[in-house]
């Protein structure tokens, strides 16, 4: 019988997942995305908040770090590689993984140099294979060099036995036979994945209000809205910390509204305080109990991302396990 864990008992755990933050900048301007709406300073993740959040990290004995920005495309970072190297290379951390749109990819020796940083998990998404529609909802003329990169990784990642789970998160917005099973699908995809690697995303969440369904195109439509007296329990995201590009911490590295990433979710910067003082400081825990009081963050109160805390992904040990080994 499964036993659901003690949310209050969490802050003795490492956190579920470390989000990094790379940049927030991105090369698309999808029309599901709050990006198009984002009024905050662009910018790129300095290296040492990085390297000292990743150790902190480790100490603490986290396993799962996930450099998919909050908003942007990490290859934008041109120090990426470096980055996924750093984390990599350690060989400690079970799950490093990313979505991405996959554009920077046609840049020369992209593909060649991610398969070499070994992430596990790599996940592009993309509204289909179909040049038209690409414009449409990615609002980007960058189609061709987004197939030709991803072609080439998934090639020569299947021609090195798969060390990296690909998968495409596709977010169509007209019949997947006209969309997304196109012969450029059938010719430079379907052969270099597995069966189980298109995963279909059709209602999509609304970023806290922040997207609406006239934003959305075709046959798109929005995830029902989850009525806050249904979220009486501290979501599950608030348990996965987020380090932004600026070195401050925030719960939740999902989703964000009103325009901006600094909201009442940012509970410390790491040149303030190490990120386990964070991590189990009072307002991330008042944050989460506030929950059962239905005092919740704004873009909490209208997310229809949430889901109900359940520990399935605590660790074995607490933290105090793991930095005794040091």
């Amino acid at each position: 019988m499964k036993v659901e864990k003690n949310w209050q008992d969490a802050h003795l755990y490492p956190p579920d997942r470390l989000a990094v933050h790379v940049t927030n900048i991105c090369n698309a301007n999808c029309t599901f995305c709050a990006y198009q709406y984002l009024t905050d300073k662009k910018a790129l993740l300095k290296e040492e908040h990085f390297v000292k959040t990743i150790d902190q990290y480790q100490d603490m004995g986290g396993s799962f770090v996930d450099f998919t920005p909050l908003v942007g495309d990490l290859l934008v970072d041109p120090k990426i590689f470096d980055k996924l190297n750093y984390v990599t290379g350690k060989n400690y951390f079970k799950t490093v993984r990313f979505y991405t749109n996959g554009i920077l990819l046609g840049k020369k020796d992209y593909p060649k140099r991610l398969l070499e940083a070994r992430p596990t998990n790599v996940t592009f998404s993309v509204p289909g294979f179909e040049e038209g529609l690409y414009q449409r909802v990615y609002r980007t003329k960058t189609y061709k060099k987004m197939l030709k990169g991803v072609h080439e990784f998934v090639r020569i990642n299947k021609e090195s036995g798969s060390p990296i789970k690909v998968n495409f998160s596709v977010k169509p917005d007209s019949p997947s036979e006209e969309s997304v099973y196109t012969e450029d699908y059938k010719k430079f995809i379907e052969p270099y994945i597995d069966e189980d690697s298109i995963i279909f995303v059709t209602d999509l969440d609304n970023w806290g209000g922040s997207i609406k369904q006239e934003d959305l195109t075709g046959n798109m439509k929005l995830a029902p809205a989850i009525p806050i007296g249904k979220k009486n329990k501290p979501c599950y995201y608030t348990f996965f910390l987020a380090l932004m590009v600026d070195g401050h911490i925030r719960l939740c590295g999902c989703r964000y509204n009103n325009g901006t990433e600094y909201d009442e979710l940012v509970v410390g910067h790491v040149d303030d305080n190490s990120l386990l003082e964070i991590w189990q400081s009072d307002k991330a825990q008042e944050t989460r109990a506030n929950f059962l009081k239905g005092k919740l963050a704004s873009v909490c109160q209208t997310c229809s991302h949430y889901a109900p805390y359940s520990g399935k992904e605590r660790a074995e040990k607490t933290i105090i396990n793991y930095m005794s080994r040091s």
